[in-house]
């Protein structure tokens, strides 16, 4: 019993010490598929193939350094991020 009180104290002493991380995710979407009555497949194949295109674009130094500028922030400021595609879809995913 005093080995599990134990090791249950340790551990909050040592997870209240570690610094808080936050994640935020947004997702975009390439086009107006959304606005179509009954989209067919055409409506959503250029829209993805557009999403793939992007996406890259995204992590680009000049999208970072655009990004932070419009933040007001240095671009080495910037949290890590990614961008990709979601598979068959014309969204972009940002995290």
């Amino acid at each position: 019993m005093l080995a599990a009180i134990i090791a249950g104290a340790s551990s909050f002493v040592a997870a209240s010490r570690q610094p808080t991380t936050y994640q935020a995710r947004a997702v975009l979407i390439v086009g107006n598929v959304l606005e179509a009555t009954n989209p067919t497949a055409n409506d959503m194949s250029l829209p993805q193939q557009l999403a793939e295109l992007y996406a890259p674009i995204a992590q680009t130094q000049e999208v970072r350094e655009r990004a932070a500028e419009a933040l007001g922030m240095k671009a080495g400021d910037l949290p890590n991020y990614t961008a990709g595609s979601v598979s068959n879809t014309p969204f972009i995913e940002i995290v």
